[in-house]
């Protein structure tokens, strides 16, 4: 009897961390003994927070963006699509090396 009563408890307490707020971050800590942070105001988070959840640019969508540009430097290009542009590149040019060897 005592243990139901206390299976039930935990029960109620799990259900009562399962609430949403509108103040903390619900469901973010991981330590026992620890508490869910409070949430900040929107100014006080990094910029690139708010674009992780955009998918990465395709090798496609940078070669468009990159077209007719002689000199990468100067075309509308970040240092970041730069290096992603050239990674997807080299990419896609071992796939084609391994298609035409397997094809041999």
């Amino acid at each position: 009897m005592i243990r139901c009563q206390a299976a039930a408890e935990e029960t109620r307490k799990l259900q009562r961390a399962g609430t949403l707020s509108a103040t903390t971050a619900t469901g973010v800590n991981y330590f026992k003994k620890g508490e869910d942070p409070p949430l900040k105001d929107d100014s006080e988070y990094p910029d690139w927070l708010w674009n992780i959840h955009e998918p990465p640019a395709t090798l496609y969508g940078l070669q468009k963006k990159a077209a007719g540009r002689t000199n990468l430097e100067s075309g509308e290009l970040s240092a970041t699509e730069v290096k992603r542009l050239i990674k997807l590149e080299t990419n896609r040019t071992i796939k084609d090396r391994n298609f035409v060897k397997a094809k041999q």
